[in-house]
């Protein structure tokens, strides 16, 4: 058995070293480095558990945000909010903590969908104005000389056959 003990060999740093010729000092170099290992490893570990803690606060803290401003879709202050909080969740989401224009693009879609329907579109009409008023109107232009008499008669018919 004795014999046995002494042919076997260990893997010490990528080659075979015979068993007998490890001293305590090596065997003390490794198990430190091992503990060390052990211990980043951990803290490895533990640092991507706050980064995806950090992004889950910051992926509820947007949602939250999107849902004040759907209960109130025209307030700018709610808006800027809400877009503040979506550009600190892109940020953590990218390895460099910085928000891309694809997650620009995003958020604006977040936020128009969010408060779709909360503004009305309407035609900018000018408010209607009389008869009488657009034919004192041409008037005054032709007594001031901006128009022509030809000018003056063409627009005065026109104004007439839309009564």
């Amino acid at each position: 058995m004795v014999e046995i003990v002494k042919e076997r060999r260990r893997l010490i740093v990528g080659r075979y070293v015979p068993l007998e010729s490890i001293t305590m000092e090596g065997l003390i170099c490794i198990a430190v480095l091992g503990v060390t290992s052990f211990f980043v490893i951990i803290i490895i570990i533990g640092f991507a558990r706050d980064k995806q803690k950090a992004l889950d606060v910051a992926h509820a803290a947007y949602q939250e945000s999107l849902a004040q401003l759907k209960a109130s879709p025209t307030d700018p202050n709610l808006r800027q909010l809400a877009l503040d909080a979506g550009r600190t969740y892109a940020s953590l989401s990218r390895e460099n903590n910085k928000v891309a224009i694809f997650d620009e693009v995003a958020l604006k879609n977040d936020l128009d969908a969010t408060t779709a329907g909360a503004v009305s579109i309407t035609a900018s009409v000018p408010p209607a104005t009389s008869v009488a008023d657009r034919l004192r109107q041409l008037d005054d232009l032709r007594n001031q000389g901006l128009v022509t008499d030809e000018e003056y008669q063409t627009r005065r018919a026109k104004i007439l056959d839309e009564v």
